[in-house]
């Protein structure tokens, strides 16, 4: 390859391997690195003054043997003084790829801990290739787990230059679970099309993406219906790289990658690259090391304005009712959509739906005034096409309330359709309000996993507890790898090493709930298991839950996530979808194709 190549060393038999597969990768130059604490381990001496009192010779001899071993290769040789991951780490980069062993146990426990390449993979600024002793070298193809993430994006990036380097297929997987709905409910088939669609359109435009990449690249999708670390391991044999994102937590002391990957790297059986969403793919030619770039701080705010959709029904009434109950002064817009797509535009039939939308809405407006005497009711009717008609009015200052319940009829639309669809497009939080909210409930749950989004939302959520006088709950769930060969345990060290890895999640949430300018009471949840029903099994039930999500960006988004999707669809208590604050909405004039027929 073109990008340079930095192997770790410490004369072990997986550090062996790893130079070995390096060398055969087509790079025109290799470094290999040794890193020493700087330390005699035997008679305590500092020898940090001379790091090259300690390994350095073997390091060399070791570089020596590889180029005589393979004829034009080219391997430089360097030792370092500290920790192996922060020595290491600070040699990544976008134009580097760093190249690590990783011990194949043969006693029991196996695995008992994060490996070097584990750690680093979560530090580094560029791409990390880990490699086990045991690796065969008789591999062919590369293959790609893709989602619609941005690490994704910049894995299948990475995997299809390598791979039209290499001159091997490219195999592109994307699994996705089925969703299901609890208490043993069915959701109507019409959904199950649409989430299917949808999974089938990711991967299409993830392969359609690679070929205008590498137009002559050999390129095959593969869609699973399960757990994607399992269906990645299982679809990994025989392929000669796996490349997944790291599905990282940036701001955090320490390492941590998402589910995917920690479950890849306890079960890793083939040479696999963990990339990073700021690691793009190996440049045409060798880009020097440079620090990484970090991204201005995102101003984030809750909303100071609530706008309700109203579409004439129950769920609707719901959603006005809830919208009144949180407020105590001040005002509240309340909008209905005349749908341009239920008839002709400007036509006489339209003209007299909106004047009958528009004496409609005043009726409702005086019905519910007395809930909240100080508040100031203003409706208003808006003709446009539903979706993007309410898309357009979210701002990251604004909270649009929807209803839930699907409508029948051609016109009222908005229920769990716009529920699933307009996180993605929102440029602001979105509340969904189920039709029956239990008055008594007390609390808002925040669900934390250390991203902008999930920061995000816990600030809108400390604005809701604010308001309400309420307690905030912060809530983050995990679970241990799962070890797919049951001759694999995970030793109890590293259990604790990884929970401890979650506890600093949540402490950097409640860091960010109390520097948010809002005074509430905090309390935080660290609970094993599935997120989407830690948040709805709190005890005691919330009376709202908020959740972040990513939003749209360059890269086609699913209109959810999973959690997200899966609280929409068992939704019992008030749900508030918060995007992520840097995502890219679609633009104004794509937005804004409504007018206002009255005021």
């Amino acid at each position: 390859m073109n990008a340079q190549l930095v192997v770790g060393w410490d004369g072990s038999a997986s550090a062996r391997r790893a130079l070995e597969w390096a060398l055969t990768q087509k790079a025109p130059s290799l470094l290999l690195v040794e890193v020493v604490d700087g330390l005699d381990r035997f008679s305590g001496n500092d020898l940090s003054a001379d790091p090259r009192a300690d390994g350095a010779v073997f390091v060399e001899t070791a570089a020596a043997d590889a180029e005589r071993a393979h004829p034009g290769a080219v391997v430089h040789a360097r030792v370092l003084t500290g920790h192996p991951v922060e020595q290491l780490a600070r040699l990544s980069g976008p134009g580097t790829l760093l190249v690590v062993g990783d011990r194949r146990r043969t006693l029991l426990p196996l695995r008992g801990g994060w490996s070097v390449g584990a750690r680093l993979a979560g530090k580094a600024t560029g791409p990390v290739a880990i490699i086990t002793e045991d690796t065969a070298g008789d591999g062919t193809g590369v293959l790609v787990g893709i989602d619609d993430s941005d690490d994704a994006r910049a894995a299948l990036k990475f995997a299809a230059s390598w791979a039209a380097r290499m001159q091997q297929t490219l195999h592109v997987l994307h699994a996705w679970r089925t969703p299901y709905l609890w208490n043993d409910r069915v959701p109507p088939g019409i959904l199950f099309q649409e989430i299917a669609t949808q999974h089938a359109e990711l991967l299409a435009d993830a392969v359609a993406e690679a070929r205008r990449l590498h137009p002559g690249l050999v390129i095959e999708g593969h869609e699973v219906d399960g757990v994607a670390a399992r269906s990645l391991i299982e679809a990994a044999s025989g392929r000669a790289l796996l490349v997944v994102g790291d599905g990282g937590v940036s701001g955090l002391e320490r390492m941590l990658i998402g589910s995917v990957g920690h479950d890849i790297l306890v079960n890793l059986a083939v040479p696999t690259v963990i990339v990073g969403r700021h690691s793009p793919a190996p440049a045409p030619k060798p880009t020097p090391t440079r620090a990484p770039v970090i991204p201005s701080p995102v101003l984030l705010q809750a909303p100071t304005r609530t706008v309700v959709a109203w579409g004439g029904d129950l769920p609707s009434r719901s959603a006005v009712e809830w919208a009144l109950t949180r407020e105590t002064s001040g005002s509240l817009d309340v909008v209905m959509i005349a749908d341009e797509s239920a008839s002709i535009p400007d036509s006489i039939a339209a003209a007299e739906q909106v004047a009958l939308d528009d004496r409609e809405l005043s009726r409702m407006l005086g019905q519910v005034t007395s809930l909240a005497p100080d508040v100031t009711l203003h409706g208003r009717v808006v003709r446009g096409f539903v979706l993007h008609t309410l898309a357009s009015l979210t701002r990251q200052d604004t909270l649009l309330v929807v209803g839930t319940e699907d409508r029948e009829g051609p016109r009222l639309r908005f229920g769990l359709s716009v529920g699933a669809h307009l996180p993605a497009l929102a440029r602001g939080p979105i509340a969904i309000i189920p039709r029956t909210v239990d008055r008594m409930s007390t609390g808002i749950a925040v669900g934390v996993d250390g991203s902008a989004a999930s920061n995000a939302a816990i600030v809108v959520a400390a604005a809701e507890a604010a308001q309400r006088g309420q307690t905030l709950h912060l809530v983050h769930a995990w679970t241990e790898p799962l070890l797919y060969e049951s001759t694999f345990l995970l030793d109890g060290e590293f259990i604790r090493s990884l929970e401890a890895d979650h506890r600093a999640i949540l402490d950097a949430a409640e860091r960010t709930a109390r520097t948010s300018g809002f005074d509430v009471r905090i309390e935080t949840h660290l609970v094993g298991g599935d997120p989407a029903r830690a948040l709805a099994d709190l005890s005691p039930r919330p009376a709202t839950i908020v959740v972040g999500t990513r939003g749209l960006s360059g890269w086609r988004r699913l209109v959810l996530g999973s959690v997200s999707r899966d609280l929409i669809l068992n939704l019992d208590v008030p749900l508030i979808v918060v995007g992520h604050p840097d995502a890219q909405p679609l633009d104004d004039a794509a937005l804004d194709q409504h007018e206002v027929v009255s005021a």
